[in-house]
């Protein structure tokens, strides 16, 4: 089994980039090599969409299938969120038949469902071609970036925000529909009434939008003609913006909500209905390590994902890393963390590799960028990461995980990360397990705790000896004390 895995280790091999047509990029972007034919539409604040109903005010946040933008509805005068799918997105028309489907169900409603639904669409056409675009009610950060904040949880919180969640997947299944991209930079905080803002409240609060003009390159790909100057800027924005930065205002938690709301259906499918797994475009972590090895997806992929949102809910940080190299690089992440693959996952895998090499030769890597490449997607197990929550290098982001918890919140996850999809749990026994119907008893008010930026650089290292169903927690902001109490 050692030396199999040693040989599906090497399978995974540090990409050389690409000669790109942009001098400047950033991650605050999206990425400016899509700004091509099917790639995004070019946008600039003060734009305006359907016949001059939508003014762009700032923007929201982008993705794999486009950009979203925070918008003013003169119809009603009130801010919404415009998501302008990319062309290749658009032609595929997942989302849209996903959320027609949605909406012509007779028992579907909106508010139980925790799923974000558009309000209004429409088509537009650009220099990179045909764009479909959608308009929701304004939210607020998702959680990936609730956690990149100076914020935490109180621990009150856990499973309050959990099961609503657990319950919308429910009801997403019974209508025959799987989300397939379940991740924390897809569930979204609610935020309260501020529809109603002007532009300037917007930017006083929150900040103005910072632009930045992008810079072409001459050199495309070798086998290529190199793309001109003007045909670059052709299909560019003038200007490209960094996403709107909820934690800059004062006092966010007046602003945020205490529920959670899953985004994008973007690569939804019809669960009687499954793509090809080549052909979803999904966070590389979301569906589990059967994207590698497997043809078709099963509702089994949101399993796997609400398990990586219930983690980073829990613990204030991601379970797998999800680098830009492809789902190959993300399945040797998930074997560190959750244990070795089955044998015929493995087989399969030196077979693509031995293939791969009669065909082009064998991939050569220099030692010392071999061992950086195998640090990169170096992670410690499950049972490591829970073990080191609130122990570790950096600010409190979470309160630490205590021995009856801790088994408890392992058991969860392994159940609902096994490798093979047919074996993990369903969302039924997600929502009856112990660890769901577990409570937390806490004794700080507020449901969102603040850490002050001058206590950016605390520390805290917890004895081991306390590790108890009881585990103190000296909170920098004020007392605070927490209990974990087993579900009956």
């Amino acid at each position: 089994m050692a030396q199999s895995q040693e040989r599906f280790d090497s399978a995974f091999e540090w990409k050389e980039e690409e000669k790109l047509k942009f001098a400047n990029h950033s991650p605050q972007w999206e990425w400016l090599e899509r700004n091509s034919n099917s790639g995004y539409h070019p946008v600039t604040i003060g734009d305006t969409f359907s016949n001059g109903r939508y003014s762009v005010v700032h923007k929201l946040g982008k993705g794999s299938n486009g950009t979203v933008w925070l918008v003013r509805d003169a119809q009603v005068d009130r801010l919404m969120a415009l998501k302008i799918l990319t062309g290749s997105s658009t032609f595929r028309n997942r989302e849209r038949g996903v959320y027609e489907f949605m909406y012509d169900q007779n028992e579907v409603n909106p508010c139980f469902t925790n799923f974000l639904l558009p309000q209004h669409s429409f088509l537009i056409q650009g220099p990179n071609g045909f764009h479909f675009c959608l308009v929701f009610r304004l939210m607020g950060p998702t959680l990936r970036q609730f956690n990149a904040s100076n914020h935490m949880l109180n621990p009150e919180m856990h499973q309050a925000l959990t099961k609503p969640l657990i319950e919308g997947l429910l009801h997403l299944h019974k209508l025959g529909v799987c989300a397939a991209d379940i991740s924390p930079g897809n569930v979204i905080f609610g935020i309260v009434e501020i529809a109603s803002w002007s532009d300037e409240q917007v930017y006083a609060t929150f900040g103005a939008p910072v632009g930045t003009e992008v810079e072409p390159l001459l050199l495309r790909r070798e086998t290529r003609s190199p793309d001109s100057v003007a045909y670059i800027l052709k299909h560019a924005p003038k200007l490209v913006y960094e996403s709107i930065d909820f934690f800059k205002a004062p006092g966010i938690a007046k602003f945020l909500k205490p529920e959670l709301e899953f985004i994008d259906l973007g690569e939804g499918f019809l669960i009687n209905r499954p793509p090809l797994f080549k052909k979803l475009r999904v966070n590389n972590a979301s569906p589990g390590p059967e994207v590698n090895f497997e043809a078709r997806p099963t509702v089994a992929v949101d399993t796997f994902g609400l398990a990586s949102v219930i983690f980073a809910l829990r613990t204030g940080k991601p379970l797998f890393k999800t680098p830009i190299g492809g789902a190959q690089y993300v399945a040797a992440n998930i074997r560190e963390t959750l244990g070795p693959f089955p044998e015929e996952w493995v087989a399969l895998m030196n077979n693509r590799l031995e293939a791969w090499n009669r065909a082009k030769g064998p991939s050569k890597l220099e030692p010392s960028r071999a061992e950086r490449v195998k640090a990169i997607y170096r992670k410690e197990s499950l049972a490591q990461q829970v073990a080191a929550v609130g122990k570790v290098k950096g600010w409190l982001s979470a309160t630490p995980i205590g021995s009856v918890e801790s088994e408890v919140f392992q058991d969860l996850l392994r159940n609902m990360m096994k490798h093979k999809p047919a074996d993990r749990i369903g969302m039924e026994e997600v929502f009856s397990h112990p660890w769901v119907n577990s409570k937390v008893v806490s004794s700080y008010p507020e449901w969102l705790v603040c850490l002050p930026a001058s206590d950016l650089g605390y520390r805290w290292e917890l004895d081991r000896s306390l590790d108890k169903d009881y585990v103190p927690n000296p909170d920098p902001c004020r007392d605070f004390d927490h209990y974990y109490l087993p579900s009956a």
